[in-house]
C-alpha cells in the first residue's frame, strides 16, 4: 500500500502539517500493529490520489476505528467527531493534532445553536480545498453486528460542497472495518475500501431547490446510495451467533480438502463469508427446511470446534502421526526466544495486566480503545519507573555513573523487547494450537474422525444449497 506524500489540507484553512500528519499515521501503526497481529487493507486503488474524498465508514469499535482509518488509508483524512471525545483529557493533543473537529450534538446533550450548520459548512469547505473528510454515518459506535441506519449530514456536505462550484466532484468513498475478535489481543483486523460514489447532477441542482422537500429528497436519497454502498462492504446479520456460524460455513466451503485450499487472506475469507451472508437471506425463505438442518449442523460442529479449542483447519488438515518434528520445531522455537520474552515479560506484562482490567468494566465497543488508548500512556510510564528503579540499583551496585546506563538500557529494552516478545507470543500461540490439535486429534477417542464425519455432511448440505441458490437465480434470470 503506498501512501501519498502530498500534504493534505486542514479544516478551518490551518496550513497543512505534513511532519504532524506522517508522526500521528506513524505512532497509530506501531501502536495498533502491537495490539492486532495483522492488519489488511484491501482496494486502496479505490481512494482518489487527490482531489476531494469523503471517507464513510462502520463504527463498531470506538476510538479504534478513527485510528485505523487515520494510519493506514493513503491519505490522511480529517474526521468530523462527537464532541464527547474531547471530554477524555488526556488525548485533547492527539485530537487536536490529528486536525479532528467536534460535533455538539443535540443526541449528546451537547447542542450549541447554529453550531451544526458552521461545522458542516467548514467541512464543505475542506473538500473545496481538495481534502479528505472522514465521517461515521451511523452516528454512534455500537455493539450490533450489523450498520445502524445512517444520518443524513454525510450527503449534505457532500451536496452542500458540490452545489457551490461547478469544477467540483466530491467522492464518497465507503470504508468496511472487519475485526476478527475486536477486544481479543492479537486478532486480526481487515479495511476493506470499496468504489466511490458521487452525487448526481440531479440531485445537485435539487439541492438548489428552494423548496424544502426537493432539497431534503435530495440528500434522503443520495444517504440512501451511501448505505447501499457501505451494506455490499460491511459486516451485515441479524445476530452475533448467526455471524460466527456463517464465518465457520464460509471457512468449510473455501477448504473443501487438505490439499483444496482456495483462499489467500483474511479478505478473501471475508469475501465468500459476505457472499455467504447474502445467499443465507434468500435460502432460509426459499429452502427453509434446508437451511434450518444446514444451521444445525453447524452450531453442532462450532460448538464442538470451541469446546475443544481447535479450528477449522486443524480439522481439514490432521496433524501427522509422527510427534518428533513437532518436538524439535517446539524447542527450537522455545529455546531461542526464552531471553527475549523474560525481559519483555518483566518490562510490559504488568501493565499488559493492569489495561485488562481497566478495560474489563467498559462497553463491549470500547474495551480495545481503553486497552490502546490507555496503553499509549501507561507502558512509557511503566518504562520509566523501571528506567529509575534499574538506575539505582546500577549505581548502589557499581557506582554512580552505573546509573544512566541501567537507566537508558531498561527504556530501550521496554518497547524493543515488547516488540520482538510479541512475535514470539505468537509463535508459542501458534506452537500450543498445534499440540493441542496433535494430542486431541490423534488421541484415542475418535475425535478426528467424528468432526472430520460432520465437516464432511456440513459440505455436503453446504455444496446443495449453494447450487439450489444458483438455480434460484438463473429462473429468475430474463431470456
Amino acid at each position: 500500500m503506498t501512501h501519498s506524500a502530498q500534504p493534505e489540507p486542514r479544516i478551518g484553512g490551518d496550513p497543512p502539517r505534513p511532519f504532524m500528519d506522517s508522526l500521528l499515521r506513524g505512532l497509530g501503526r506501531l501502536v495498533l500493529q502491537a495490539y492486532y497481529r495483522q492488519i489488511e487493507v484491501t482496494g486502496s486503488n479505490h481512494l482518489p490520489e487527490s482531489g476531494p474524498v469523503i471517507v464513510v465508514a462502520n463504527h463498531f469499535n470506538s476510538l479504534v476505528d478513527g485510528v485505523v482509518i487515520t494510519s493506514f488509508l493513503p491519505r490522511m483524512p480529517r474526521f468530523l467527531a462527537a464532541s464527547t471525545i474531547w471530554d477524555f483529557t488526556p488525548i485533547r493533543p492527539i485530537l487536536n493534532a490529528a486536525g479532528v473537529v467536534p460535533l455538539f450534538r443535540a443526541q449528546d446533550g451537547r447542542k450549541v445553536k447554529g453550531s451544526l450548520p458552521a461545522t458542516f459548512a467548514k467541512a464543505a469547505e475542506l473538500l473545496r480545498s481538495g481534502g479528505v473528510l472522514a465521517i461515521f454515518p451511523e452516528g454512534k459506535s455500537h455493539n450490533e453486528p450489523s450498520l445502524l441506519p445512517l444520518k443524513t449530514g454525510t450527503a449534505r456536505i457532500a451536496l452542500e460542497a458540490d452545489s457551490t462550484t461547478d469544477l467540483l466532484c466530491v467522492q464518497i468513498v465507503p470504508v468496511a472495518l472487519t475485526f476478527e475478535a475486536k477486544n481479543r489481543f492479537r486478532s486480526r483486523t481487515l479495511v476493506e475500501i470499496g468504489p466511490p460514489i458521487t452525487a448526481s447532477p440531479e440531485q445537485i441542482e435539487a439541492y438548489y431547490s428552494k423548496n424544502p422537500a426537493v432539497r431534503s429528497g435530495a440528500v434522503k436519497q443520495l444517504t440512501s446510495q451511501i448505505s447501499e454502498c457501505l451494506q455490499a462492504l460491511a459486516p451485515r446479520h441479524e445476530t452475533w451467533d448467526e455471524a460466527r456460524l456463517i464465518g465457520r460455513a464460509a471457512e468449510i466451503i473455501s477448504q473443501p480438502g487438505p490439499n483444496d485450499a482456495q483462499h489467500d487472506g483474511w479478505a478473501t475469507l471475508n469475501t465468500t463469508r459476505r457472499d455467504l451472508s447474502r445467499g443465507y437471506a434468500v435460502v432460509r425463505e426459499t429452502h427453509p427446511e434446508q437451511t434450518a438442518a444446514l444451521g444445525q449442523d453447524l452450531a453442532e460442529y462450532d460448538n464442538l470446534l470451541r469446546a475443544t479449542a481447535l479450528r477449522d483447519g486443524q480439522v481439514v488438515n490432521t496433524p501427522p502421526a509422527s510427534v518428533a518434528p513437532f518436538i524439535a520445531k517446539a524447542s527450537v522455537r522455545f529455546l531461542f526466544g526464552l531471553p527475549i520474552v523474560f525481559i519483555g515479560f518483566v518490562l510490559n506484562w504488568p501493565p499488559y495486566r493492569v489495561l485488562l482490567a481497566l478495560s474489563h468494566w467498559r462497553d463491549l465497543d470500547k474495551r480495545s480503545t481503553w486497552s490502546i488508548f490507555a496503553g499509549f500512556f501507561l507502558f512509557p510510564i511503566f518504562w520509566t519507573v523501571a528506567a529509575i528503579i534499574s538506575g539505582y540499583i546500577g549505581a548502589n551496585l557499581w557506582g554512580g555513573s552505573a546509573f544512566w546506563i541501567s537507566s537508558f538500557s531498561v527504556l530501550i529494552a521496554g518497547p524493543v523487547s515488547g516488540k520482538l516478545m510479541l512475535g514470539y507470543l505468537d509463535l508459542y500461540s501458534e506452537t500450543l494450537a498445534e499440540a493441542r490439535a496433535w494430542t486431541r486429534l490423534r488421541g484415542a477417542n475418535n475425535l478426528s474422525d467424528s468432526l472430520i464425519e460432520k465437516r464432511r455432511v456440513i459440505l455436503e448440505k453446504l455444496r446443495a444449497l449453494v447450487e439450489a441458490y444458483r438455480a434460484d437465480e438463473a429462473l429468475q434470470e430474463p431470456d
